[in-house]
């Protein structure tokens, strides 16, 4: 959701909450990150917990078909 989109000129219309042209915006843009974020600015409690439920399906199954993502190799020593 981006300012100046359909969506969030119309937030009322796809269930967005606390947004800039709403009352009690308090000028936090990182309350808009999809994950990691429990101020929950979109849709009901049951839609929330679903997104949630399939987003941490996925981040597990990446976890387990490339454990080594998050692994930074170590640099070769200068010769």
């Amino acid at each position: 959701m981006l300012p100046g989109t359909y969506i969030y000129e119309h937030p009322d219309e796809f269930a967005l909450h606390h947004t800039s042209g709403q009352p009690g915006w308090n000028g936090d843009w990182s309350q808009y990150h999809i994950h990691h974020n429990d101020r929950h600015w979109w849709g009901t409690e049951d839609q929330f917990a679903q997104v949630q439920q399939g987003y941490e399906q996925l981040a597990a199954m990446v976890d387990e078909l490339w454990p080594e993502r998050h692994h930074v190799p170590t640099p070769a020593p200068a010769v």
